[in-house]
């Protein structure tokens, strides 16, 4: 599947924002796997929202024990190191299925995931494809 311009994504989280009912939420959690493409998003929505990564999250000092608790302090490239990115991959989506709005593309396993587990397609807005069954 070829990539979505992060503009793409920024656009979806204004027309998102113009079709609600209630305030347009300002805070977006953005589960990615591109640092330099997470930087440009955050450059592209300037003050109109404020993105957060799960790193944000539990670099606070309120999360400072969970943090070592849950992720501990592995180096790169070993066992443990393997076990902290699949928890920081399982918080991730817990995020994601407990959000009010996400933008994602359906073509991505982990949305589909995210989709079945939150339970409620019509928060969903895909910028690939439309949801369908297996």
């Amino acid at each position: 599947m070829a990539d979505i311009p992060i503009r793409r994504f920024h656009n979806k989280l204004l027309a998102v924002c113009g079709n609600l009912r209630m305030p347009c939420p300002k805070r977006v959690f953005v589960m990615h796997d591109d640092q330099l493409a997470y930087q440009t998003l955050k450059t592209l929505t300037g003050s109109q929202f404020q993105l957060f990564e799960l790193a944000d999250l539990l670099n606070g000092t309120a999360f400072a024990e969970v943090r070592e608790q849950l992720l501990g302090g592995a180096r790169d490239g070993d066992a443990a190191s393997k076990r902290r990115h699949s928890r920081e991959l399982i918080l991730s989506l817990t995020l994601m299925a407990m959000a009010e709005q996400v933008v994602c593309t359906f073509s991505s396993n982990l949305c589909r995931l995210v989709a079945l587990l939150h339970g409620d397609l019509a928060v969903f807005h895909s910028l690939d494809s439309d949801w369908t069954t297996l």
